[in-house]
């Protein structure tokens, strides 16, 4: 299974997610992040998210940004993107068949079956949303 996650500038919420992914998944799936802009291509996550993934053992130090590319809507298996603006903008890239790949994360109640993210920070249950 290969996982992308998605945000803005790929410097915040997407590499966070990304740190959170690879540490409860097993080491066969592949996590990645990118943004929609490429304003911070090649810059380390914010050093907020780095404090904040560190704080629970993870390391997102070393992640580099980059924009999301039309090859990564083909080659990942599933996208989450962090809020409905992101959405839009990889729904903008790629066909239906694309977009059904394609799952929108929220930071508070989530009524959605594709919302796996609460405001607590915690993931659901693995197996709830693949």
């Amino acid at each position: 299974m290969k996982i992308l996650m998605v945000c803005l500038g790929n410097i915040c919420r997407s590499p966070l997610a990304e740190g959170i992914m690879r540490s409860k998944l097993p080491e066969d799936f592949i996590v990645d992040s990118a943004g929609t802009i490429d304003m911070h291509q090649g810059s380390n996550p914010d050093k907020r998210s780095v404090k904040t993934a560190a704080k629970y053992g993870i390391d997102i130090s070393k992640q580099l940004s980059r924009p999301i590319t039309t090859e990564d809507l083909n080659h990942f298996d599933k996208i989450y993107c962090m809020d409905l603006s992101n959405l839009k903008k990889c729904n903008f890239f790629g066909s239906k068949r694309r977009a059904a790949k394609q799952n929108f994360i929220v930071d508070g109640s989530c009524r959605s079956q594709s919302c796996f993210w609460r405001s607590s920070g915690s993931l659901l249950g693995r197996n709830r949303w693949l």
